[in-house]
């Protein structure tokens, strides 16, 4: 069970889990290991009215709200 409880299938969740990891869009591109159209993508799971977030990056933020951290996770966060 999540620390935070923030449904990250949802559109409005997924940003509100990146933000309350302060996380920036590029952080997580990062972390997650998109490629360099990684930004755009993140940013339209995170629009209302898209067609919401990959369910593999939604349990992905899941884990991270649950302190998992990978080796690719920024330094400064």
């Amino acid at each position: 069970m999540s620390a935070v409880v923030i449904d990250t299938t949802t559109s409005q969740g997924f940003k509100e889990a990146r933000e309350a990891l302060d996380l920036t869009v590029r952080d997580l591109a990062h972390v997650l290991g998109m490629s360099v159209n990684g930004e755009k993508t993140i940013r339209k799971w995170e629009r209302s009215g898209g067609y919401g977030p990959n369910p593999v990056a939604s349990t992905a933020l899941d884990w991270f709200l649950d302190g998992f951290r990978p080796d690719s996770w920024p330094e400064e966060v």
